[in-house]
């Protein structure tokens, strides 16, 4: 029987710690461009980044993602495995280079308009390093090396906000944004082909092609599945660009960024959760399994919650204070993207990647939810322009995760008694809105404020208003109390005076 590892809690806490590390530093650079910007050239530096994104998630077609299914099961092959997974990402990088090389006209295709085209090979060094070095995290997280995944997290994004903020700096414009990120990805693609060489000593001379297909033949209908899934998340905003100019990309662009912790906290839940489940799976714990997803959603409720109650509330202060007022009419398409956040609590990717015979019912749904999101998105901004895209957005999201807990549930076919952790999701659902009601009366009495002063005079209150209500509600348990108020000591002690 295999050493059990850290803690689901411990490992998500490192993850999302260096993960939240990440995104402080990376956040700061559209708060400076947006000062440095006009909206115009705002907006054309989000669609050039909005397709540099797209690429890098959808080339790739998911094969390094292999690497949690094999590493555990085929430990031997190691570095057959990623040695696959390194050429599949250089040869996915070398296509999107030389696509945009060769026909800079894909930009206007794109976005309707050619202000990007003067920009495409540079664009494209850009996707080619990007989908290369994007191994770095996964091997180290698949390998549960969570020291060194942390360490890359962190470094990517440091390096990142570095170059970035440095570039913005000393010349803000498209052009040297584009280079720093080239330059990011270089020093992120020498990084990965240390760390692999280190791990897999000599696994430049172990490529088999018979391990490749078994890769291939594994992920392909997730990889499907999951283009089709990327490819529908990112389409509002090619539907936006080409129904608007720039400058008002630039608002819809403001309005569905993705909150703080929310984002984090899903994918670092994630990647520990992988691996694990694949473990179980592998060993016919079905009932734990079980019992980890609900403990993973009650989790992650705990946090959802509160930030989407607060946010809420907070949208137009938020987007003021961070964003400036020229980005004022972005407020309300954040508060409508929002209601995605209560729909994405519960975990259920890593399921779909671990029980192999769900692949093909995935591609199937997300066929027809893609089909439903372009009809969706023309409609949408017909009758209310962008509120009307990010609503068909909303609307998709919801429908999808329908069926999904349906399947999911034929799949497990879960106890009641395995399910026990949920109940609390409701209750957490109770603490915020309790939580709220002391916030809204803070918000109104500092009504005369800058919108930054009222998120610094609100966000204590609401914090200690929900842990208030999570503690008189009893949601935890007698282990999470004796945690808390351990840790609460340790911290306390130092400053002790008696």
């Amino acid at each position: 029987m295999s050493q059990p590892g850290p803690t689901l809690t411990r490992s998500t806490f490192w993850f999302a710690a260096a993960k939240s590390l990440g995104y402080a530093l990376a956040v700061a650079l559209p708060l400076v461009l947006v000062r440095l910007l006009t909206q115009a050239e705002f907006g054309f530096y989000k669609q050039a980044f909005l397709i540099a994104t797209t690429a890098v998630r959808m080339l790739p077609f998911g094969f390094g993602l292999s690497v949690f299914y094999f590493f555990p099961r085929y430990q031997d092959r190691q570095g057959e495995t990623a040695l696959n997974v390194l050429l599949f990402n250089l040869a996915a990088g070398l296509l999107a280079f030389t696509a945009l090389a060769a026909f800079p006209g894909i930009l206007v295709l794109a976005f309707g308009g050619p202000g990007l085209v003067n920009y495409a090979p540079l664009i494209g060094l850009v996707i080619l390093t990007w989908i290369f070095s994007s191994f770095l995290e996964t091997v180290a997280t698949a390998l549960q090396d969570v020291t060194r995944s942390t360490l890359f997290i962190v470094g990517a994004q440091l390096t990142k906000a570095l170059f970035m903020l440095s570039a913005a700096l000393w010349n803000a414009s498209l052009p040297a944004l584009l280079w720093a990120a080239l330059l990011q990805g270089v020093v992120q693609s020498a990084v990965l082909v240390a760390y692999v060489r280190a791990r897999f000593p000599g696994f430049w001379r172990r490529l088999d092609w018979g391990v490749f297909k078994v890769q291939f033949t594994y992920i392909a209908p997730l990889s499907l599945a999951n283009l089709i899934y990327v490819f529908r998340s990112d389409l509002p905003g090619y539907f936006v660009a080409h129904h608007f100019p720039a400058a008002e990309f630039a608002i819809y662009a403001v309005g569905v960024l993705q909150l703080p912790l929310v984002g984090i906290l899903q994918e670092s839940v994630g990647a520990v959760l992988l691996p694990r489940i694949n473990e179980l799976h592998h060993r016919g714990e079905f009932g734990e399994l079980v019992r980890l997803l609900a403990r993973a959603t009650r989790k992650m409720s705990a946090i959802y919650w509160p930030c989407f109650a607060f946010f809420l509330m907070m949208a137009p202060q938020f987007i003021v204070a961070f964003y400036t007022r020229a980005y004022a009419a972005s407020a309300p398409i954040f508060m409508v993207n929002l209601l995605i956040v209560p729909l994405a609590m519960l975990p259920l990717d890593p399921v779909f990647r671990t029980y192999t015979e769900l692949r093909y019912y995935l591609l199937k749904l997300r066929l027809v939810l893609l089909a439903a999101m372009a009809a969706g998105l023309h409609f949408g901004i017909a009758w209310m322009g962008m509120l009307g895209a990010i609503g068909a957005v909303v609307l998709i999201t919801f429908v999808e995760r329908c069926f999904h807990l349906w399947k999911v549930g034929q799949t497990l076919r879960p106890r009641r008694q395995d399910l026990a952790p949920l109940l609390d999701m409701a209750k957490f659902a109770a603490a915020a809105a309790l939580a709220a009601v002391p916030t809204l009366l803070v918000r109104y009495a500092c009504a005369g404020y800058k919108p930054f002063w009222i998120l610094v005079i609100s966000a204590p209150v609401f914090g200690i208003a929900y842990a208030a209500a999570v503690l008189a509600l009893r949601i935890l348990s007698p282990e999470e109390k004796t945690m808390l108020w351990g840790a609460l000591a340790r911290r306390q002690r130092p400053a002790s005076w008696w």
